[in-house]
């Protein structure tokens, strides 16, 4: 109905937000090739109207949809991407997500030292806005990856503090 709506309207703003919004449900269903395109339109609306923001929330969710379905390459380069806009805009909450994100693909990459130093990062800035989910996002992402390096008694600490704040 949002999508009529805008396109009955000619508000090429309110189709981009509609357009992102449907994006966001057809990727939580899995389908992945409408989802990208619908993405791709609402982001290319968004550059057109001059909404940093939403264009940068575009860029975001097609970085999801890439992580999903476990495309690395193309997640981690929409992540930096999006990191760079939300500095430039100083959205902390969109800094947050792309951090987290660009830190576990770095540790699935291997690069656990920066991975880690990364989802560090996303830890401070989550306790700045004190995003309780995120922080405890973050601490299980930071276990995994000391894990992965062999670090087992900061695992196992990381861990337990990530369950202790789900509670």
């Amino acid at each position: 109905q949002a999508l009529s709506a805008a396109h009955v309207s000619d508000d090429k703003w309110s189709l981009a937000w509609a357009l992102l919004l449907l994006g966001l449900v057809l990727i939580q269903e899995s389908n992945f090739i409408e989802a990208e395109s619908t993405l791709e339109k609402s982001k290319a609306l968004f550059q057109e109207v001059d909404d940093e923001w939403g264009y940068t929330s575009s860029v975001l969710f097609l970085a999801l949809k890439a992580y999903i379905q476990d495309d690395q390459a193309t997640s981690l380069t929409l992540h930096e991407a999006g990191l760079v806009k939300s500095r430039q805009l100083g959205d902390k909450y969109f800094e947050i997500i792309a951090c987290r994100f660009i830190g576990i693909l770095q540790v699935k990459q291997g690069d656990l030292t920066l991975g880690i130093a990364t989802l560090q990062e996303a830890l401070i800035l989550a306790q700045q806005l004190d995003s309780k989910y995120e922080l405890y996002a973050i601490l299980w992402d930071i276990a995994q990856g000391t894990q992965q390096a062999g670090q087992l008694d900061v695992a196992i600490r990381l861990y337990w503090s990530a369950k202790i704040m789900a509670e």
